[in-house]
This record gives C-alpha cells, structure tokens and sequence, in this order.
C-alpha cells in the first residue's frame, strides 16, 4: 500500500517552464504517462484506492490505514474524461457498486469503520455521477428519490441520511449533488441558493472539504454535466484563483488547475506557471505526495481527523495536466 504521507522521493524536479513549448508538452505526457502507471499500480484489489486518517491537518502523524469509498469515488470522476484506464475504471466500478447499500446510498466507509456515520449525500451524488452508466433504470431511480426527499425546507441538500436531527447543509457537498441530478424541480431551489450565495461570499461555504478551490473544482463538475446554471459563478470564483497560483496551497494546486481546464483557462496566462509547479511536484515514483482531502468529523465540532490520500491527489493531476495539453497545443495557450 502507497504510505499516507508522501509518494517517493519529493525533490523537485527541473521548472518546465525554463524549456521550450514543445518540451513542455513532452514533459506533461512523460507526467501523464507516468502517473497513470503509478495509479494503476496502487489500486487495491478490490478495485478500491487507499487513504489515511490523520490527527493533524499538516499530516505530521503516520496516519491509520482506512478503507473508505469516497477516495475511489473521487479518482473516478477525475479520470472521467481521459482516456485509457479502463481495466482500473472497471475494477473501481465493480468495487463502488458493491459497497452500495440497501436503499440506494452509500456511506464514507465501506468496511471497518473507526466509528459510525450514517450513509451521506455527497458519497452517493457521486457514486450516482460515476457509476451511472452501470446501475439498472430502477436502481438510479431509487437513488434520485432518496437524495431528493433529503432536503431542508429552503431545499438545500442535507449531508446525512436519517439523521431528523443535528444534521447540517454544504455548500459543495450540494453542488455536488446538482451535478449528479442536473437542473429540474428537485434542484431548482438548491442552485437559487447558491447563485446567491456565491455573489455574496463563498468563504466559509464548506465544512467537509479542506481547500479554497474545493468549491470552484465542484461547481466546474457540474457545468460539465450540463448544469449551465452554474457557468457564471464557477468562472467568476475560478478567475479569482487562477490570478494568484503563488498563493495556492500544494492541496489546492491540481484541484484549481482541473477546475480551470473545465472553466476555460485561456484568458490567464498564470496558468502556465501553476501547471510548471504542478509538474514539478511529482514525484520520482510517478504518484503525487498525499494531500488532505476531507475532514471530519461534523459541524459544528471543530476538526479532530484529517483524510489525506496520494491515490486521490496524483488523480486530480493527472485530470489537470490532461486539462491543459489542449491549451499548450493550441493558439489559446498564447493569448
């Protein structure tokens, strides 16, 4: 099993940037190549990937092995639009459906939980957006109602399943949602809600996810599920984190880049120094270093467990840098 802490050696490698155009695509599909290679070879053999709790959020701590869904879950929808990986997205996909339960939910964990929570909407909007493809009519059926009759009286989405008490809203988490089940009558109210969020504030918008682009990353999702809805206000939060990559966090890097790849990053040339960064982050093995990924364990509780994963990270860098091949091959890249 990869450790949770780091993903081979983590000198940096040379700055792209310092290269010609065409080295730097040949340094994305060497990255490519040999992140996929890595992938492949870190997955379980239940089709799962692996992911660490930690008690620290600078994952200071070895970390507790866990075997949870949602890391899988996450490296699907990032490997949604790339090509290759079949044999992994099939074992995955088989792995995903078996950890679904009676009633059409799924839960963080799927075996040997280090103690109990109830099945969530964000674990089954994106089983729901990643295995759609595999479920029977009746069985996606099952999963619309059951994310539909769980929401608050403004109609955001709660996070938990048959909790009638202490449950609590997220923003992301309902985005999530959105892109799961798209625009129509059981999410109309949800995205209102949003729309005036984010024209407000979006700081302070989620509890469970840990980076600023976690909400920019889930809006870009759902516009690429046809939310079109969502198309303003993911391009105006993207635009903001795309002017600053110095300022991103490692955790935020890939998540921000992907985003943009969505969005549309042609009109802000910092891209190219963010994806020289990013490139520049892998490691000697191929993967990319764990980052932390969700939190826990419920508002309004302060934080006490980190989820990290380096599965989940080298994923979301091979969407990004896969994102970005277009931008650099074509006349966009130099506007």
């Amino acid at each position: 099993m990869p450790s949770g802490g780091e993903s081979g050696c983590r000198r940096l490698r040379p700055n792209p940037l310092n290269s010609s155009g065409q080295q730097l695509i040949s340094s994305c599909l060497e990255a490519l190549e040999r992140g996929a290679r890595w992938l492949s070879a870190n997955q379980r053999k239940d089709g799962s990937f692996s992911s660490t709790i930690h008690r620290s959020a600078r994952l200071e701590d070895p970390g507790q092995e866990e075997f949870a869904v949602f890391p899988t879950l996450l490296i699907l929808r990032s490997l949604r639009r790339l090509p290759g990986f079949q044999v992994l997205r099939e074992r995955a996909g088989a792995f995903v459906l078996g950890a679904k339960r009676p009633g059409g939910t799924w839960s963080y964990w799927y075996r040997d939980p280090p103690f109990h929570v109830p099945p969530d909407v964000d674990d089954t909007a994106l089983a729901l957006t990643v295995t759609r493809d595999l479920l029977t009519p009746a069985q996606r059926a099952e999963i619309v109602v059951r994310l539909a009759q769980n929401r608050d009286d403004c109609g955001l989405f709660w996070t938990w399943f048959d909790v009638p008490e202490h449950n609590d809203t997220d923003l992301v988490v309902n985005v999530n949602v959105i892109g799961a089940l798209g625009e129509g009558s059981f999410t109309d109210a949800a995205i209102r809600l949003i729309q005036a969020r984010l024209g407000c504030d979006p700081d302070g918008c989620t509890y469970y996810y840990p980076t600023k682009s976690a909400l920019a990353y889930a809006l870009a999702w759902a516009v690429d599920e046809g939310v079109t809805a969502l198309v303003d206000p993911g391009e105006r939060l993207q635009s903001g984190l795309v002017s600053s990559w110095k300022c991103l966090s490692d955790e935020d890097l890939a998540q921000s880049l992907a985003a943009g790849a969505h969005l549309g990053l042609g009109a802000h040339g910092e891209w190219r120094q963010g994806l020289a960064r990013l490139l520049r982050l892998q490691g000697e093995d191929g993967g990319w270093p764990a980052v932390v990924i969700a939190l826990g364990p419920r508002p309004p509780e302060e934080p006490e467990h980190w989820y990290a994963s380096d599965s989940v990270h080298t994923a979301l860098a091979l969407e990004a840098i896969h994102g970005c091949l277009p931008l650099l091959e074509g006349p966009k890249s130099l506007t």
